[in-house]
């Protein structure tokens, strides 16, 4: 894949017209370096000017209007979690979001892998303040897989305990089996005071049911 060029030119006429804007490019400029890092390349290209860290509030913000996430998203196995939730929190996001269930790779590597890279990972975004979005399991992976892997990745949830997250029990719910497994995580979840997030009808929620948040 050809690496898209940005001229120093085009990053501040585009900065300058939104700070959530200049607050992407930078957090893409940041990821960048920390990938090449991640792939041991001998020369790494720094900006020509240090972007000044933006900070966030030294609480977990749980309102959607103010939620600022980082996609780790099926990959934060692969990341350190100090490296990853410091790059985020430097880039003005106050948050991480993670899908345990994305694609066959988890199934391949195992449910149980997924276990310490999760609560190291909680771990981390706990001790800066940085709120951890959850999504169990996304139902466009093959079902077969929800007992075996889903029903695991939330007893981990559960293991990590409420503070600082919000789970999302199934993204794009539109089978049957995803279905139940969010209906058996939702109450469990709920005895266990999670704040829960809906992402029904296909990914596009028209509603919010009762219950959820």
């Amino acid at each position: 894949m050809k690496p898209i060029e940005i001229r120093q030119s085009d990053y501040d006429k585009l900065a300058s017209k939104n700070k959530n804007i200049k607050s992407i490019l930078d957090a893409g400029i940041k990821a960048g370096i920390l990938v090449i890092k991640k792939e041991n390349e001998t020369s790494i290209i720094q900006p020509e000017e240090t972007i000044p860290d933006l900070t966030v509030p030294d609480y977990f913000e749980f309102d959607a209007r103010k939620l600022v996430l980082a996609g780790a998203d099926r990959n934060f196995p692969d990341y350190n979690p100090k490296e990853l939730v410091t790059l985020a929190r430097s880039c003005g996001c106050n948050g991480i979001s993670i899908e345990m269930v994305a694609n066959d790779r988890y199934f391949t590597i195992g449910a149980d892998k997924v276990r310490k890279p999760y609560l190291d990972l909680l771990k981390e975004c706990r001790k800066q303040n940085m709120t951890l979005f959850v999504c169990i399991w996304n139902d466009w992976a093959p079902v077969k897989y929800i007992k075996s892997h889903a029903e695991k990745f939330l007893s981990y949830v559960v293991e990590g305990g409420p503070p600082g997250v919000i789970v999302q029990p199934v993204g794009e719910t539109h089978t049957s089996e995803g279905r139940a497994f969010e209906s058996r995580a939702k109450s469990q979840l709920k005895k266990d005071s999670f704040l829960i997030c809906y992402n029904g009808n296909g990914g596009q929620p028209r509603s919010k049911p009762s219950g959820w948040v």
